[in-house]
């Protein structure tokens, strides 16, 4: 048999792209995985209950080769499209809180099972426990590990995040067998990091509100921002506002070897003046100043930083101990030693670049071989953004193959 298209990846962008190419068409359609099963990593987004998409999506917050290309794709296939997608074909009902979208039933499988039902329905043949291991061209058809054959293929392949799902960036030697491409190696992103810092490490389990900022190795350039609740561990920093900034920093350490710096404003909205606070009570020990700022834990760290014993009166702290700790609260560091790697990385960062690709996201060179979702250079901050891409570029591959096949 040969197949109108052939997706490599049952995964979010695949199992898309395959919905939206069957709400065209009648193209008979194949979809090829090395699991046993479709949506593997798409049931574990949101933490199981699948943030899909976000209404205030800014380009500005993905990284990646082509900016200007990466916006139109967004544009062009937005949240609102998608939503009405998901209710019209689907059947599944969206509920927000703020800008987030999840499935209403707030669980990943109501997603993989409406968009796994849909393909049923419509007859597409699944191919589970098969790797694609090499892709050829024979007389205007392209044959997948020597026997699947389709006029057109969408590689959807993934990153490299979350490997035991099956994620082992094949498609750069895949797409390098038929095209000339360029790439930017997978690098972990959305990922905790680690820190130098071993009294920060001590109250592993705290969390604190702030302002982020990363910096490069001598803190003369700022790489990024986020803000949000920032969480120690014992090897360092994790929270939803450290990934947002994580792909920042482990490009950074890939290219130059040298390590940037985080830095925490752990009062971002306060304006109290520290020196005054000391002042007012001269009787208190320090740390009982303060502890209405700051929880015990944390301020026990930063007064060692500044230099100052937890148990001296404020009466006895000078201007100039008071400045260090004011410093130390909206300008608390750490030094980022790397982090937590490919298994606990939510999405990656790198891939093929979208300059080798055309606007239908068709490889370059090739007459009908397309890429979409997580296996391009394209990665955001937490919050939907991901998936988003993946939706988008999907539909803009389907809409190539279409070209394509007409």
């Amino acid at each position: 048999m040969i197949y109108d298209c052939l997706i490599i990846g049952a995964g979010a962008a695949g199992l898309y792209c395959a919905s939206d190419l069957l709400s065209k068409s009648n193209l008979k359609i194949a979809i090829m995985d090395s699991n046993h099963q479709a949506g593997k990593k798409l049931l574990l987004t949101g933490a199981g209950r699948c943030n899909f998409t976000n209404s205030q999506i800014d380009p500005d917050n993905y990284s990646s080769d082509d900016p200007e290309k990466l916006r139109d794709i967004l544009s062009s296939y937005d949240c609102n499209s998608f939503l009405s997608f998901a209710e019209r074909e689907l059947g599944v009902v969206a509920d927000n809180r703020d800008e987030l979208y999840y499935p209403r039933t707030y669980r990943a499988n109501t997603f993989v099972n409406a968009l796994v039902n849909y393909l049923n329905d419509h007859h597409v043949t699944f191919i589970f426990d098969t790797a694609a291991e090499d892709l050829t061209s024979d007389d205007g058809v392209y044959v997948v590990n020597g026997r699947f054959r389709a006029r057109t293929v969408v590689i959807a392949t993934g990153g490299m995040s979350y490997p035991k799902t099956g994620s082992t960036g094949s498609v750069i030697p895949l797409i390098q067998a038929v095209a000339d491409i360029k790439y930017t190696v997978f690098q972990p992103s959305l990922v905790p990091l680690t820190t130098a810092e071993k009294d920060a490490h001590k109250i592993s389990g705290a969390k604190v509100k702030c302002a982020l900022t990363l910096y490069d190795h001598d803190h003369s350039r700022v790489l990024s921002q986020s803000s949000g609740e920032l969480l120690f561990t014992d090897y360092g920093i994790s929270g939803i506002c450290v990934l947002d900034i994580s792909g920042h920093a482990v490009r950074y350490m890939a290219e130059t070897g040298k390590e940037p710096v985080v830095s925490a404003d752990l009062m971002p909205a306060d304006t109290h003046d520290i020196n005054c606070l000391i002042i007012k009570f001269p009787a208190r020990r320090i740390i009982d100043s303060l502890n209405g700022l700051i929880r015990d834990d944390l301020l026990n760290i930063i007064l060692k930083r500044s230099g100052v014993n937890r148990d001296t009166l404020c009466s006895a702290v000078t201007r100039e101990q008071g400045d260090r700790i004011c410093r130390n609260m909206k300008d608390f560091r750490f030094t980022v030693t790397g982090n937590k790697g490919f298994d606990h990385a939510q999405v990656s960062s790198g891939g093929i670049c979208l300059s080798s690709l055309d606007e239908d996201l068709r490889v370059k060179g090739t007459n009908g071989i397309f890429i979409c979702g997580e296996a391009l250079n394209v990665d955001g901050i937490c919050g939907g953004y991901n998936l988003q891409f993946a939706w988008s570029s999907a539909d803009r591959a389907a809409g190539g193959v279409l070209k394509c096949l007409n």
